[in-house]
């Protein structure tokens, strides 16, 4: 049961995919949550849920003072993952965190601790092992640059005044995201791609073990005030990816070469069309700088031992979960 006498723990981007899975982790553990949204009737869900509703923006700074006003600690999992221009980017992913570290500041009583939760996309791709949190970040797209802009800002507003933590997950998979599902609908229909060149490693985590890791992270008493990569603990070759795929949809599938070329010229359909409707492309020209990379790995070691991190699923067990949500939701066909 809820105690809507404590503190709530205020949650930007809670209609996203990890911040409702966040919100609905904090509600389980019978804790206060205010949700940020934009709009009354897009918290409708949330609010049904238990969550007590705080309407504002990142990006208006005089919306966000009665969100922080009494909570304990604040987790922000607001931002852009394509935009139409880089502008977009940074005004979401570095001018938000920046307007949401001075509301805490400037609050009667000021939060406990401000966790922002920011990407991989943030360091770079990994170079001959997975990376850590003391590696020089080499961010090599428009995201992933905003991302690190919104680290910084944090770091320069609250250091020394207010504790803070960054969190840099991988490739996030679960129930209700679209992103990944992209490759659980390949799989459904026979085929999965085949990168040509070496090999490529990726670093996953599933929705519920990032949501807990954060929710730790806001609840704890004492934590230092720096980055965490919150992941499995191995990286994992596309080889077992594309097994784990088929085997989560219950299918064989053809392996379809995709050389680098075809790549470029895929982002470039898109990047062309979306700009033709004024919106963001799926699959742009700037994700092709993230796409390009063999590997986009990190070691959650620090978070391990430091935080008492871990996962609750093996990967294969993750997605056979996520492949039943999305089939008991309509999103891939019963199978059979």
């Amino acid at each position: 049961m809820t105690d809507l006498s404590a503190p709530p723990l205020l949650v930007t981007g809670a209609n996203g995919f990890i911040g409702r899975t966040l919100v609905e982790d904090l509600l389980r553990r019978g804790l206060a949550v205010r949700a940020l949204v934009r709009a009354p009737e897009r918290g409708a869900t949330l609010a049904a849920q238990g969550a007590e509703l705080a309407i504002g923006d990142v990006t208006a700074p005089s919306t966000l003072a009665t969100a922080v006003a009494g909570c304990s600690a604040v987790v922000h999992v607001a931002g852009l993952v394509r935009a139409r221009n880089p502008a977009e980017l940074f005004a979401v992913n570095e001018s938000g965190c920046r307007h949401l570290a001075r509301a805490c500041l400037e609050a009667k009583t000021p939060p406990r601790r401000l966790v922002s939760v920011s990407s991989l996309a943030a360091a770079g791709p990994a170079q001959g092992r997975p990376r850590r949190e003391s590696d020089p970040p080499e961010p090599v797209s428009d995201y992933g640059r905003s991302k690190l802009a919104g680290e910084r800002a944090i770091e320069s507003e609250l250091d020394r005044r207010l504790p803070f933590c960054c969190v840099r997950p991988p490739a996030v998979y679960g129930p209700g995201d679209r992103d990944v599902f992209a490759f659980f609908q390949m799989a459904q229909r026979g085929w999965l791609p085949r990168f040509l060149g070496p090999e490529r490693q990726y670093s996953f985590i599933h929705a519920a073990d990032l949501a807990r890791g954060i929710a730790d992270l806001a609840l704890a008493e004492t934590v230092p005030s720096r980055v965490y990569y919150l992941a499995d603990a191995e990286a994992y070759p596309w080889s077992r990816l594309r097994e784990a795929f088929a085997n989560a949809v219950g299918r064989r599938v053809r392996l379809l070469p995709v050389p680098g070329w075809g790549l470029w010229l895929s982002a470039t359909a898109q990047e062309l069309w979306a700009r033709l409707r004024k919106r963001a492309p799926l699959l742009g020209w700037d994700k092709l700088h993230e796409m390009k990379a063999i590997a986009w790995t990190c070691d959650a070691k620090r978070a391990r031992e430091e935080l008492g991190f871990s996962i609750q699923r093996t990967l294969e067990e993750g997605l056979a979960e996520t492949a039943a949500w999305y089939r008991a939701e309509g999103w891939l066909p019963v199978s059979g």
